[in-house]
């Protein structure tokens, strides 16, 4: 039996929802892996040493503390903070081996009725520009993730960088059932339009469009960065007054940001209590999930992107595709799809489905932000194209 959030259609409508939503994204991280590896048939690609450090660091320090005390004021507040997750179905299984505790954290939020989870790609990939067939088959994979985790089905979807087109719309319709999607657009699209509304895709009446509100997003995270000295009465006050009647201020931030403004976990926990207490001042502002928004507001418009296929977020343009790395990389990775899902070999999938992650893409190219355990782009770069080298000769031995 799958939970069905609690919906107050009698809440006071003269001024906006404040909808929080944190994607959750924890890679594994991978070997270095050389043209020697190849030749010696090593097939080991991920550092589990590292990864399993990794998450525990993270995890001791931020999730569970935090989610802890989130469950508490969930508890105690009943209605009075909700908030939203998109944790890829990869992130899921590694919180599963390697610290199941983290896992349950998130659960538990769920079971409060305070928290949602929300649907995107199982690998937090970018297969819907390569591979509409392979696009759906993660969609379900990690919609089926979700309802076996957190007993819930998600009702809104998150493409990695908040990416949005109508021709995604028409995918997530035509054989998926979302009523929204959460996506960044430039200010450009709105062509003078409130970005706190919601929109129809162009000739669709569903799913309908949350827009993130970057300032808002902005000002948040400066919430947890004591330098700044900015409270959460300041936050509250600065929104009613600025957004006034507005439908919904969507809130998207990746949580381990919080993480990595401050690593104090008195100022994680006294920011969310600060923020109950404020909105508690006030009953006209209040706290809904995504699938909320959705079920109590109607579109306003239809919201046609002015943009081209490969350039319809901020955060991810035309020249992070043309790149000359990362473009090598996605042909040679989505150029072997057939002959994997020919090899009906689940190891062999799951390792061309682990090497989909953005996050990899990402860091291959130098420049790049890096992680701690990799200090040298273009040593990224190669390891990347020789594990896909080695996966294309061992399929070419099926």
């Amino acid at each position: 039996m799958f939970l069905i959030l609690d919906f107050h259609s009698d809440l006071n409508k003269t001024m906006p929802s404040i909808c929080l939503c944190f994607q959750v994204n924890q890679p594994a991280e991978l070997n270095h892996y050389s043209f020697w590896d190849i030749c010696k048939g090593k097939n080991a690609f991920v550092d589990e040493v590292e990864t399993q450090a990794q998450i525990q660091k993270v995890s001791s320090n931020f999730y569970l503390p935090l989610n802890q005390k989130l469950r508490e004021l969930m508890m105690e507040h009943k209605g009075n903070l909700r908030l939203s997750f998109y944790i890829p179905g990869a992130t899921i299984d590694l919180f599963a081996q390697y610290q199941p505790k983290v896992l349950d954290s998130f659960a538990k939020l769920g079971w409060t009725n305070g928290a949602e989870f929300m649907g995107g790609t199982h690998n937090h990939s970018l297969s819907f520009f390569y591979s509409k067939s392979e696009f759906v088959r993660q969609v379900q994979k990690h919609h089926e993730k979700v309802r076996s985790s957190f007993d819930q089905e998600p009702f809104v979807f998150v493409h990695p960088e908040l990416f949005y087109s109508d021709s995604l719309a028409a995918t997530l319709t035509d054989h998926l059932q979302y009523s929204g999607i959460i996506t960044d657009i430039s200010s450009a699209t709105f062509r003078n339009r409130n970005p706190n509304y919601l929109y129809n895709p162009t000739g669709l009446k569903r799913p309908a469009l949350l827009i993130r509100n970057n300032v808002y997003s902005q000002l948040f995270l400066k919430l947890f960065q004591p330098s700044q000295k900015y409270s959460a009465r300041e936050f509250v006050d600065t929104l009613r007054e600025e957004v006034g009647r507005d439908q919904v201020v969507v809130i998207f931030l990746d949580y381990t940001l919080l993480f990595r403004r401050n690593a104090k976990t008195a100022i994680w926990l006294q920011v969310f209590t600060d923020l109950v207490q404020e909105t508690l001042k006030h009953p006209d502002l209040y706290w809904l999930t995504p699938s909320m928004v959705v079920a109590r507001h109607k579109p306003m418009d239809n919201l046609t992107p002015v943009t081209h296929s490969h350039d319809t977020s901020m955060s991810m343009s035309r020249s992070w595709f043309e790149h000359p790395f990362r473009k090598e990389a996605l042909h040679k990775l989505y150029g072997m799809e057939s002959i994997v899902k020919k090899s009906e070999s689940a190891e062999l999938m799951d390792i061309w489905s682990l090497l989909q992650s953005r996050d990899y893409l990402d860091r291959i190219v130098p420049g790049n932000e890096q992680p701690e355990s990799s200090k040298l782009p273009y040593r990224d770069y190669n390891s990347f194209i020789n594990m896909l080298s080695s996966l294309q000769i061992r399929l070419r031995g099926k």
